[in-house]
């Protein structure tokens, strides 16, 4: 019997076949990236404490750079595998610095280099300066 879902059954048969799924998924990459990238400039430290964050800020230039040479197994490989361990690292880091915002969640792509503080280099979640 044939699943009226079939992305369900082979999500990398998906994935290969599906322009905008990959284009979905690879922009995900990117953004992960480049925020890892602005993290780095703003707080050496808590970069530090991710794990593979160099490789994944080159992971993202690749993306970006070379999309022509990108390897759909490779992407999908990532996201069933490291991916979740990242999520879990980076909802702890969350945790830890969430005293940091007014909200739970910070938006790490707000991210900025400011001078005050004891959150120096955070943004509010809303965008506004904290101090």
């Amino acid at each position: 019997m044939l699943s009226p879902w079939p992305w369900l059954v082979s999500p990398l048969r998906t994935i290969k076949a599906s322009r905008l799924i990959r284009s979905s998924v690879e922009r995900e990459f990117i953004l992960i990236g480049e925020a890892l990238s602005k993290l780095s400039r703003v707080d050496s430290a808590l970069f530090a404490s991710i794990k593979e964050g160099s490789r994944i800020i080159s992971f993202r230039n690749k993306l970006t750079h070379e999309y022509r040479t990108i390897d759909h197994v490779l992407v999908w490989g990532l996201i069933m595998g490291p991916l979740p361990t990242l999520r879990k690292q980076c909802d702890r880091l969350i945790r830890q610095q969430s005293h940091c915002w007014d909200n739970a969640l910070p938006r790490f792509y707000q991210l900025r280099d400011t001078t005050h503080g004891a959150c120096s280099g955070l943004d509010s979640p809303l965008g506004a300066d904290d101090g």
